[in-house]
């Protein structure tokens, strides 16, 4: 079931990219037309970046996240 979703999924933003392809190479009369859809574009591919949330962590550690505060932050010592 989930290659089935991601198939669809793929599908979608690939007929989704061709539709807005096709349609800004029609109806493109200057070169600020050009200008304003790159910019669209990489507003796009920075959002996509900017909230992608990796699954995993980049190194080979333990991630731990306890409730309780460290010691060393509230007293001396022990």
């Amino acid at each position: 079931m989930n290659r089935r979703k991601t198939f669809f999924q793929v599908l979608e933003a690939l007929l989704l990219i061709g539709l807005t392809m096709w349609v800004v190479t029609t109806h493109v009369q200057h070169w600020g037309d050009w200008v304003v859809f790159g910019v669209i574009v990489l507003t796009a591919f920075g959002a996509a970046w900017g909230i992608y949330t990796p699954r995993y962590t980049t190194k080979k550690r333990t991630v731990v996240r306890s409730s309780k505060p460290p010691r060393h932050r509230y007293g001396p010592p022990r």
